[in-house]
């Protein structure tokens, strides 16, 4: 389907595109932004550096992040796996 697509907030033309999918997304994003309390990639890599001074080389990182994150994954990956078994 070719066309133009808008997407509105509040009767105000936010976004427009060629792709809807494409202009889903940007008001996505864009609400996202408006919330107090978005602090976007280079916000959230300063507030990560702030509990973890050296990155993923900080003492603790292992501990209080990366192992409860990679049990989650291993669950889900038992529960929802991507491929289908059979």
């Amino acid at each position: 389907m070719n066309g133009r697509f808008f997407g509105l907030a509040d009767g105000i033309r936010c976004a427009e595109g060629e792709n809807a999918d494409d202009v889903w997304r940007q008001l996505h994003d864009d609400a996202g932004k408006s919330d107090p309390k978005y602090f976007g990639f280079d916000g959230a890599r300063k507030r990560f550096l702030t509990f973890f001074p050296n990155a993923f080389h900080s003492d603790g990182y292992a501990s209080q992040e990366r192992t409860y994150k990679l049990a989650a994954k291993a669950r889900l990956d038992d529960t929802a796996p991507l491929k289908k078994g059979g």
